[in-house]
Formats: C-alpha cells, sequence, structure tokens
C-alpha cells in the first residue's frame, strides 16, 4: 500500500531535540588535492581505524578521484571514468576495511586488482546513494529518467545480492532532473529510511518500509539533505529549504513532522551532511551568502552554529563523519583556489548555545 501525506502550514511551534552540547570546537585544517578544480561532488567514509576515504569530481576533466590518508600523508589516484557534477556520490566502508561508492547508478568496491563496478538499475541514472546495514550489506536508491525535455523519472530501491542488485519501484512522475539528491539510513530491523528530492525546488519526500509496506510523506521544498536516525530510531532530516534559503532540521514527534531553522540569515544550509549519535545531531553545510563552511550542532536544549573555515568561498559539498572520539571530520570544496579541503574538529573551549526559541517555522500534517 502506497500513501502520501503532504503538510500544511501550522506557526511557531518549540520543537526540541536531545542534551545540552557546550564544546566549540577547533579545527584543523588541510588541503588533500589541489591539482585541477578538484572536491566537486566529494563524500567520505571513516573505516574501523578512523582512517578517511574521500571520492571526488576534478571539474575540468570530470574525472572522479579516489584519496585515503595514511598518517600523516594522501595517497591520491582517479578512480578510472568521468563522474557526473549532476549527480552526488556516497562512500560506505565493507565488512574488512574495503572502501566502496555509489555513484550514478554504479555502485564499485575496491579490489587487490582495482576498483570493481556493479550497475545498480535503472536505464539512464541521474543519481545514487547508498547505505550498510549493521551486518554490512548494501542497500540503495537510483534515480533514473526516461525521454527527453521534461523527462519520466524514476525512483528505484535497490538491494545488493553476491555482488548483484536486485530493485523495486518506488514511483515515477514527468520532472526535469536538476540536482535530484538522495540519502539513505538502514534501521537495526534492516528496514530503509530515505529522503529524497527529485528535482531542485520540488517537495522533499521521506520514504519508509517497515513489514515489507512502505509509505512515504511530502515534506517541503527542499534539497540536498541528509538523514540519520535516533536511538529509537526516529528519522532526523538536515536539507537546505529552497524557499527561505536556510539549514533545517526535520523530525516527526507525536505523529506530526515538526521542522526547525537551524541558521537562517543570508543564503545557508546548502550540501548538508548529517551525523548522529548520543542525543546530539551534527551537520556540516555551506554557507552561501559569506562563501563559508559551516557547522551545526542540534540537541534538546537548543543548538550551536558555527564557521569551520572562512578562508575565500568555501564549504560547497560538504560529507561528515564522526570518528569513534566523537570528532567530526569533513571533507568539502574550496572554489577559490580549487581544491578539495579536509577539516578535523577537537573538543576547545565553552560555547554560548542559542535558544531553540528563535526557530522561525514549524509545520505539521
Amino acid at each position: 500500500m502506497w500513501f502520501h501525506r503532504m503538510l500544511p502550514l501550522s506557526v511557531l511551534l518549540l520543537v526540541t531535540f536531545a542534551p545540552p552540547y557546550s564544546a566549540q570546537l577547533n579545527w584543523d585544517i588541510e588541503t588533500i588535492d589541489s591539482d585541477g578544480m578538484a572536491g566537486l561532488r566529494a563524500a567520505m567514509a571513516l573505516d574501523s581505524r578512523g582512517v578517511p576515504h574521500v571520492v571526488y569530481i576534478e571539474a575540468s576533466s570530470r574525472d572522479l578521484r579516489y584519496a585515503a590518508k595514511t598518517g600523516s600523508t594522501w595517497t591520491k589516484a582517479p578512480v578510472g571514468w568521468h563522474g557526473d557534477l549532476r549527480a552526488g556520490t556516497t562512500v560506505v566502508i565493507m565488512p574488512g576495511d574495503v572502501p566502496a561508492f555509489a555513484s550514478v547508478g554504479v555502485f564499485c568496491v575496491w579490489t587487490v586488482n582495482g576498483w570493481s563496478t556493479e550497475p545498480m538499475g535503472g536505464y539512464y541514472p541521474w543519481s545514487s546513494t547508498v547505505a550498510l546495514d549493521a551486518a554490512g550489506n548494501a542497500f540503495g536508491i537510483t534515480q533514473w529518467s526516461w525521454g527527453s525535455g521534461l523527462y519520466q523519472g524514476y525512483v528505484h530501491y535497490t538491494e545488493r545480492h553476491d555482488g548483484q542488485w536486485s530493485d523495486a519501484y518506488l514511483t515515477d512522475a514527468p520532472f526535469l532532473p536538476t540536482d535530484p539528491d538522495g540519502s539513505i539510513v538502514m534501521d537495526p530491523d534492516g528496514d530503509p529510511h530515505i529522503s529524497l528530492t527529485t528535482s531542485y525546488g520540488e517537495t522533499l519526500q521521506y520514504w519508509h518500509r517497515t513489514n515489507g509496506v512502505w509509505s512515504s510523506d511530502l515534506l517541503m521544498p527542499g534539497t540536498w539533505s541528509s538523514i540519520a536516525l535516533d536511538e529509537q530510531g526516529v528519522p532526523r532530516i538536515s536539507f537546505y529549504d529552497t524557499i527561505n534559503k536556510d539549514l533545517v532540521l526535520a523530525q516527526p514527534s507525536g505523529g506530526k513532522w515538526r521542522f526547525a531553522g537551524i541558521d537562517e540569515p543570508g543564503d545557508v544550509g546548502m550540501h548538508t551532511s548529517q551525523a548522529y549519535r548520543d542525543g546530539i545531531s551534527h551537520i556540516s553545510y555551506y554557507d552561501s551568502s559569506l562563501g563559508d563552511l559551516k557547522f551545526a550542532v542540534c540537541t534538546s536544549a537548543g543548538f550551536s552554529v558555527t564557521a569551520v573555515d572562512t578562508a575565500g568561498n568555501v564549504g560547497a559539498w560538504t560529507s561528515l563523519a564522526l570518528d569513534p572520539e566523537g570528532r567530526p571530520h569533513v571533507v568539502y570544496y574550496d572554489a577559490t583556489n580549487g581544491n578539495l579541503k579536509y577539516a578535523v574538529g577537537s573538543p576547545g573551549v565553552p560555547t554560548k548555545n542559542s535558544n531553540m526559541g528563535r526557530l522561525k517555522h514549524t509545520y505539521r500534517k
């Protein structure tokens, strides 16, 4: 059974999340790749040793590149084919600390012979994203299209079994695929939670499967979403509000979706990446008005927003991961210099939290 729930606008209500976060972070920043215009559509994951694995695009050649850090040294190499500047990439770490990534309908796994590729489905893929369950099995979504002009677009959910991908149709609609975007996470029961946008300016969708049945919610116009689950398996979705140009965090509560405006002045919140741990949502994102990489932490007591890198026009295409010590690692694009950059945050001095009462808007069903 399929059902959609459209969320009408309500007025200023308080949105709460989890316990206080009081530590300002000190950030160590370095450049990973300065060859060409490197760093677009960057994606990162940390392996069990805390080693970052990054896949990204060099814009002028459209080459996909892979980088990993050993000690203080970054190793970089072309993956072997072109990326698509319109489509995102997701990196995951398979059992045995094996890096893998999804991009434009293809899942790639590192082997002793180089990158092995597996089609994820779709006739002409625009965007793919992937996640692992607790056992290390891979699941994903692929958006693809057929036709020309106003394309017929499709969204497929896909599962990997013995190196083969089987897909299930979720939805289709005529659309012009500009910046299709999606994020997926698996819950402890092995069921997927998905946030996706088919085109820039369209409504952000939430999909979930439970007991073999899919359901979906239509949220609000938004894109560049990142989904995570809290300890109870409740989804949190960070995204860019395409109408108000804000960073927003959404969470269902009491049968309603509640939306918190986390950063609002100017044009902020593009290219969000979220990691959740111990009651805290950590979010990296791009402030387009200032050209800064920014970082937010969100709890029930409030939230804190800081600028991480302000040197030039930096911060697009962020990807965030937390290491075992809880330190955030972020990769992002330096548009001023055409570089891929990397920042690691370490606890420093206390900082003042903002009050959740300043949140701009809340929506309900």
